[in-house]
C-alpha cells in the first residue's frame, strides 16, 4: 500500500504530512486521509512523487518492493540539492514551482558539466 511508503518518505525528508502536501501541490488533506484511511492515492499522485523527489525508486513507491532510493549511479545528479531546495522552500511555506526548480538545477547541472569538461581537458593538456 502506497500510504505505508509515503509515511516513509516524510520521515526520511523530515517534513510533515502538509508540507509533503504543499510541495507536490495537491489539496490539503489528500495525503493525510489517505494515510489515515490506509487508501491508496492516485497515480497522478504518485507520478508527482517521483517527479518531485527524483532519487525515489518508482517500483518501491508502488510495490513497496525493493530499496527506497535508487542507487546513486541511477538517481538525478542533482538529487540531494534539488532536496535541500525543496525541504528549505516547503519549510519557509514559499513552495517553488515545480517547473521553477528543475529549469533551475537543469542550468546548475549543465555548468556543472562544462566544469568537469574543462577540468578534464586541463587534466589531459598537463
Amino acid at each position: 500500500m502506497i500510504y505505508k511508503q509515503i509515511i516513509l518518505l516524510l520521515r526520511h525528508y523530515k517534513i510533515n504530512v502538509t508540507q509533503f502536501e504543499k510541495a507536490l501541490n495537491v489539496s490539503v488533506g489528500t495525503i493525510r486521509k489517505a494515510i489515515k484511511k490506509e487508501a491508496q492515492v492516485g497515480s497522478d499522485i504518485a507520478g508527482k512523487i517521483v517527479t518531485f523527489y527524483p532519487d525515489i525508486n518508482g517500483n518501491w513507491l508502488l510495490t513497496g518492493e525493493g530499496e527506497m532510493l535508487k542507487p546513486i549511479e541511477t538517481a538525478t545528479t542533482l538529487t540531494e540539492p534539488r532536496s535541500t531546495i525543496v525541504q528549505h522552500n516547503v519549510q519557509g511555506n514559499n513552495v517553488l514551482n515545480e517547473l521553477e526548480c528543475y529549469k533551475e538545477l537543469t542550468q546548475a547541472l549543465k555548468k556543472i558539466n562544462e566544469l568537469q569538461a574543462e577540468i578534464s581537458k586541463k587534466t589531459i593538456d598537463s
